[in-house]
């Protein structure tokens, strides 16, 4: 009577019935470079809610860091393409929204407000992003999100503390879209060194990574959250000079800025 042993599909059932935890290990990028237990929350909920939901409009505000050189061959890669390829993969719907349009190099939504060359301000040319904002975040823009990528050109040039000036953008925004969930990015570290390299290398560029993480971290009950890209492992081999990324560096910044979506929760209002 072997034929009762074969009537054992129950155990074989049971594993096909897990495919539910099967569906979790998509998100789960997120937690494995995030220890922390509270991002394993956004992950699995936001899966479920995305599909169906609207698409969470975010804009990718800052300067050639955000925009990329994607036409060129050889150019340096933006973060835009490998995170939207991040958020389609953990199954969210998201819609770039900008008044520039550059498509990333692998595919994509080509919407984006970053701007090369250009410092936070306000000054100490016209060319700066503070003076921008009216035209950038007008009332018919409603970003559900607002990532903030951008500094280098004010910790080179600006003769104001990067820290203030950063702190005041950001308070600016916050006041502008009260309802937009900011992604604040510090600064990946020069080519070849490590953040406290940097640090010593110029000593302004502490000021602003310092800033962006004490006013991600001062209250929980903010819509402020770190995307610490300045903490994402890169190597030489990641950049194509001293600041900017080719694709591998573009994809680990787009790592650290997609752990931070998630743990801000904004996927699984949608």
């Amino acid at each position: 009577m072997t034929p009762a042993p074969v009537a054992t599909p129950a155990p074989v059932a049971s594993p096909v019935a897990t495919p539910a935890p099967v569906a979790t290990p998509a998100p789960t990028p997120a937690p494995v470079a995030v220890a922390p237990a509270p991002v394993v929350a956004p992950v699995a909920a936001p899966t479920a809610a995305a599909t169906p939901g609207r698409a969470i409009k975010i804009m990718a505000l800052g300067d050639s860091i955000t925009m990329g050189q994607e036409g060129a061959p050889t150019g340096f890669r933006s973060y835009r393409g490998p995170l939207q390829q991040m958020i389609s993969a953990g199954g969210h719907v998201a819609d770039f929204v900008g008044s520039l349009a550059l498509t990333p190099s692998s595919g994509g939504d080509p919407h984006h407000e970053g701007y090369p060359g250009i410092t936070i301000g306000p000054g100490p040319t016209s060319y700066n992003l503070y003076e921008r904002l009216p035209s950038i975040l007008h009332g018919g823009v409603n970003p559900d999100v607002i990532i903030l990528a951008f500094g280098w050109n004010s910790v080179n040039w600006s003769p104001v503390d990067p820290g203030i000036e950063y702190q005041n953008f950001v308070n600016t925004v916050r006041q502008m879209k009260p309802n937009a969930k900011l992604i604040l990015a510090t600064l990946a570290p020069l080519q070849g060194l490590t953040e406290g390299q940097t640090i010593s290398t110029l000593p302004r560029y502490q000021r602003l990574n310092e800033t962006a993480r004490r006013l991600a971290y001062a209250s929980n009950n903010d819509p402020l959250f770190l995307a610490d890209i300045a903490t994402s492992g890169f190597t030489a081999s990641d950049f194509t000079d001293k600041l900017h990324w080719r694709l591998s560096g573009a994809q680990k910044a787009a790592n650290t800025i997609y752990r931070a979506l998630l743990g801000s929760g904004a996927f699984n209002a949608h």
